[in-house]
């Protein structure tokens, strides 16, 4: 529960300078999946997430649909679509990532041991943001934490 906390800190607080700081530990946060319970356990990775992107730096890119895959299912049929709008706001930048994404549907559609109703709301987030993906023409900006 302690780790869920800083959500907010990371998302809302954290300046430019103290990510790219914290970017080992925030990309650690995101790849690994907390030892907490499952409700919890995806609240910091969404806060360090929410961090890359305010100040979009290309490492998000993957690390939204690492995160998508590696969720624990537990509320994942609403946060999917909450980590692939941050994806989509990369625009351009995040068709490298389609394959993967286009892999993430087909799983949601058969995902096992999960809710029908909630694998549809999955899988349609996913459905819209490969759609969104394809017809983006803009890219913000980006910046590269290794600079």
């Amino acid at each position: 529960m302690a780790r869920a906390r800083l959500r907010d800190t990371f998302a809302n607080l954290l300046t430019e300078e103290d990510v790219r700081a914290l970017a080992p530990d925030l990309m650690a946060a995101i790849e690994e999946l907390a030892p907490a319970d499952l409700m919890f356990a995806n609240e910091i990775r969404m806060g360090a997430l929410q961090a890359l992107v305010k100040y979009r730096f290309r490492e998000a890119i993957p690390l939204c649909v690492q995160f998508a895959r590696t969720q624990s299912k537990h509320g994942s049929q609403e946060r999917t679509g909450v980590i692939l709008k941050l994806l989509e706001s990369y625009g351009i930048a995040a068709q490298e990532v389609l394959p993967e994404l286009r892999e993430f549907l087909e799983y949601c559609r058969t995902e096992p041991n999960f809710p029908e109703w909630a694998r549809k709301e999955k899988a349609a987030s996913v459905e819209a943001a490969v759609r969104a993906i394809e017809a983006a023409q803009e890219q913000p900006p980006l910046k590269s934490l290794s600079n």
